[in-house]
């Protein structure tokens, strides 16, 4: 669907590596994915990005880590370190699904910060991970992707491009899932559902031709006999 460049999570790392130093992630001092008793420190976080590689072991590690630091503080962090960790996470978890199913959070905290704190070039960024991830990453077994492709929709009504024909074809491959509203609940586990998904799905202009109900289907998982444009 994307196009295939298999340098994109490398140049990822590079460009997030321009915009953060050690100094960004001090909130997370004695937070608990990195605390004892987890032997997990921040150094080992963040060796992905002074590689400019992300892991090609130890998915469960990453994302234990991660997730133990807590939503909030996570979320908390400046726009560039937060991106990185939401990125690390959802990397990991397409290589090796963690048990719980929270990967809707760390998609969502992008989007929410983003239009919070006034759209900036980690959409781009972002976007451009997504379709590296989609491309170039291979996914566990049962990987379920609606919260990638939704999440690279709306990224891309906060900046819209010229090429429509890739953003129907992300659409339409959202409308073919057919995911009933009981089915998309189910992949996630987050305390932000489908109501604060359609929020920020209202809080973005439309783009490419589609309209406000388009998107609430595919939210709500409401798609029996509705047709997209």
């Amino acid at each position: 669907m994307f196009a295939k460049d298999i340098t994109g999570g490398a140049r990822f790392l590079d460009v997030l590596s321009s915009h953060i130093c050690g100094d960004d992630f001090a909130s997370l001092a004695g937070a608990g994915g990195i605390s004892p008793p987890n032997n997990f420190g921040l150094d080992r976080l963040l060796l992905p990005l002074k590689e400019r590689r992300f892991p090609d072991a130890n998915y469960f590690d990453y994302e234990w880590a991660i997730y133990e630091c807590g939503y909030e503080i996570v979320a908390g962090l400046p726009r560039w370190p937060r991106l990185y960790l939401c990125a690390l996470y959802l990397y990991c978890n397409r290589m090796q699904q963690w048990g719980t199913d929270i990967d809707s959070d760390y998609y969502y905290m992008v989007l929410v910060g983003e239009l919070n704190d006034g759209v900036s070039d980690c959409v781009l960024q972002f976007a451009s991970f997504l379709e590296w991830l989609w491309e170039c990453v291979p996914q566990d077994d049962g990987f379920e992707d609606y919260f990638l492709l939704l999440s690279w929709v709306l990224l891309k009504r906060l900046q819209p491009d010229h090429n429509e024909a890739v953003y129907r074809n992300a659409m339409a491959a959202l409308r073919e899932k057919n995911l009933t509203r009981e089915a998309i609940e189910s992949l996630t586990v987050s305390a932000r559902g489908r109501d604060a998904w359609l929020h920020i799905h209202k809080r973005i202009p439309l783009a490419y031709g589609f309209s406000s109900r388009d998107y609430e289907m595919i939210i709500c998982g409401n798609l029996k006999n509705h047709v997209l444009p």
